[in-house]
């Protein structure tokens, strides 16, 4: 019987130290995963996930069967017109779940280094970290969300990972370079330790990100407000995405949770968040966007596919600041189609992801506390 793979310092070799690190990865590296699989979880939107172990139930298998047959989950991609083309293209699959041809949105997958005990010294955790948000794998954290009337604060090493609008920034005004960012906590942003990039300015981790996924999902719990998080006023604001997008230069693929999270939010104030949303990733050239809840329970488009003219028809609403369906002026709805594809690239992807039912959460009840949860990954 062969021997298990081990990472562990004390029973490896005395190696060379990138022999070491390919070692290590190797050891916290994971099969790739589809998109799907981790941006909704509860939704059960895809199994291709080196987590999930177990084939579906044979209930599950006709649950997911009936879904398609009703067509109440709908996963919608249109792919920009690449330069020189006219028009992109839009397809709809009600069965990405259920069908074995289905096309995936493959994500490679990895280990948070920053968590391993194993890692002799912490010159090889840095140069694991750099491997894992360069583009080899998927981290989880948890990111500040406004929940009906409980925020969750984040945990330190998840405060200082990605930069957030309420950092601080310090500037060296003589020479007009950032020297410094910290958040909340206080602390300094995470980076590869005492390293300056060409130029002399510092390089914190969140700059060489390639992926980022924004998740939620369900934790068991008596209903009380968990520790780490702060009670305070308002409503359920998007606040988690409050994230300076242009400090992640090298960010190309996108996920988000955008379901409704409970509380009384008017719709018209749901917009005006989503659009701001929309304006701070405008002109990000992402090559994938994939956003889930954004048109779910009474925004459901229903049964029948997309088609490009509804995708790429509009007006812009400059006082707004979105795009509205049709060409005419009595056109009220929003195009979101049009508003969140101007953060991408041509050739690009926009996936859209909704269920008829089951895009609201009811936030805390009595047998579940709810928490915001990201996955980063690269490409």
């Amino acid at each position: 019987m062969a021997a298990e793979p081990t990472t562990n310092p004390s029973k490896l070799p005395h190696l060379p130290t990138e022999v070491l690190l390919d070692v290590f990865t190797a050891g916290l590296t994971h099969p790739d995963a589809c998109a799907l699989s981790l941006l909704c979880p509860d939704w059960a939107l895809c199994s291709h996930n080196h987590a999930n172990t177990t084939p579906p139930t044979p209930n599950q298998t006709k649950l997911l069967a009936l879904q398609a047959l009703l067509r109440t989950t709908r996963v919608d991609t249109y792919t920009l017109p690449a330069e020189g083309e006219a028009h992109g293209k839009v397809t709809t699959s009600f069965d990405h779940a259920s069908n074995p041809n289905t096309e995936h949105l493959w994500l490679p997958q990895m280990d948070d280094p920053r968590s391993q005990p194993d890692v002799p010294t912490e010159w090889i955790r840095a140069e694991l970290t750099r491997r894992w948000v360069s583009g080899s794998g998927t981290v989880v954290v948890s990111l500040p969300r406004l929940v009906s009337h409980y925020m969750l604060s984040p945990q330190r090493k998840e405060e200082r990972l990605l930069p957030y609008e309420e950092d601080t920034v310090t500037v060296d005004t003589q020479q007009g370079k950032v020297t410094r960012v910290t958040g909340r906590d206080g602390w300094e942003k995470e980076g590869p330790v005492g390293e300056v990039e060409e130029g002399g300015e510092l390089r914190y981790w969140y700059q060489r990100l390639r992926g980022l996924v924004v998740t939620r999902e369900w934790l068991r719990g008596d209903g009380a407000v968990p520790q780490g998080w702060r009670t305070v006023e308002g409503r359920d604001v998007l606040a988690n995405l409050k994230v300076r997008w242009e400090e992640m230069g090298r960010l190309e693929v996108l996920c988000l949770d955008l379901r409704r999270g409970g509380g009384p939010e008017p719709e018209y104030m749901r917009n005006l968040e989503l659009a701001r949303l929309a304006q701070s990733l405008k002109g990000r050239g992402l090559a994938l966007l994939v956003i889930a809840g954004l048109r779910s329970d009474a925004s459901y488009p229903g049964g029948e596919a997309s088609g490009v003219a509804e995708v790429e028809d509009g007006r812009w609403d400059a006082r707004r600041r979105v795009w509205r369906k049709g060409s005419d002026e009595r056109g009220d709805d929003i195009n979101w189609w049009k508003t969140f594809g101007e953060a991408v690239r041509p050739g690009g992807r926009l996936v859209f992801v909704d269920k008829r039912d089951g895009g609201e959460l009811s936030l805390l009840q009595p047998d579940a506390r709810h928490t915001t949860t990201t996955m980063l990954f690269g490409l």
